[in-house]
């Protein structure tokens, strides 16, 4: 053999190769394109339809064939069944190739979510509103004045424990505190009881206890008042006043006004007259002397005979 039959050879087995690799990638190319932007055999174009806001038991009509549709659920305000979403979405154009179906998801409403109420009363806002949100729910505030301490929630509506949509909202009523409007006390001073009475009322508080002190001011008339005006009271508080009293009478001197006491002397003829009915009342009978004598004898001498 020629020594240069080998070389050439070897470059006809390369010109070989490099001739089938190209047609292969040709090959290999030109079916990429037919695949995918060239007519297919059972390939179809198809156009989804909306099916928003149509029920899942009542969709559009469209290609069965050619379409799948799969639902998810979710809770929400619309009515249950109601198609909220869906993809790909409405108008989108999609191959069905080779009789595979295109799947479109549809999200639909499951209607909303409900739970049970929670108990908040007695827990402080901030508590009671964070256990509400957690939930789900909204909150409605109202104030209300109460002994119980501020920001407590002293009641709650709907009521505890009822079962109720999630999203919903719950009117909490909370406490404010114990508020007391306060006024200013009037000055009565100089006044009669009567009109310091009116005042007093009109201002909103009462009138308390009332003291006597004599005075040369007509009676009746505020002498003082306690406590003294322009002092903030609560209202209804009571104010003490002190009302002027006739002053006190000295007590006149014996002589003057006592009535002369009885003297001894004429305490006299009382005893006279004690006296002298006792003699009156037996007079003595008239004796003889020696009558007399007799009754002597017998008083010494009982026993021994008269005379």
């Amino acid at each position: 053999m020629h020594p240069s039959a080998k070389p050439h050879s070897a470059l006809r087995r390369l010109l070989l190769f490099t001739l089938f690799s190209t047609v292969l990638l040709i090959a290999l190319s030109a079916l990429f394109f037919l695949h995918f932007f060239g007519p297919v055999r059972g390939t179809q174009r198809i156009t989804l339809p909306d099916f928003c806001g149509h029920t899942i038991d009542a969709l559009p009509a469209h290609d069965t064939e050619h379409i799948e549709t799969v639902t998810v659920e979710r809770f929400s305000d619309a009515p249950i069944g109601t198609v909220l979403a869906q993809s790909p979405s409405a108008g989108a154009s999609r191959k069905a190739i080779d009789g595979k179906r295109v799947t479109v998801t549809l999200t639909v409403s499951k209607g909303a979510e409900r739970a049970v109420l929670p108990d908040v009363t007695g827990l402080s806002l901030s508590r009671g509103e964070a256990r509400l949100v957690s939930e789900g729910f909204s909150v409605r505030i109202i104030y209300r004045t109460d002994s119980a301490p501020y920001g407590e929630i002293l009641a709650q509506s709907p009521r505890q424990g009822s079962t109720q949509d999630v999203r919903s909202t719950v009117t909490l009523t909370v406490s404010k505190g114990f508020s007391v409007r306060r006024v200013r006390v009037p000055d009565v001073t100089g006044l009669t009881e009567r009109q310091a009475r009116s005042l007093i009322e009109a201002a909103g508080l009462s009138v308390g206890a009332i003291r006597l002190a004599p005075s040369l001011l007509p009676e009746g008339t505020v002498l003082d008042q306690m406590p003294l005006a322009p002092t903030l009271l609560p209202e209804g508080a009571d104010v003490i006043l002190t009302l002027s009293s006739p002053p006190e009478q000295t007590e006149p001197e014996a002589p003057d006004t006592a009535e002369p006491s009885p003297e001894v002397p004429p305490q006299e003829p009382e005893k006279a007259e004690t006296t002298q009915p006792s003699q009156t009342a037996e007079p003595e009978e008239s004796l003889t002397p020696e009558d007399l004598i007799d009754r002597i004898l017998h008083s010494l001498f009982p026993e021994s005979p008269a005379h």
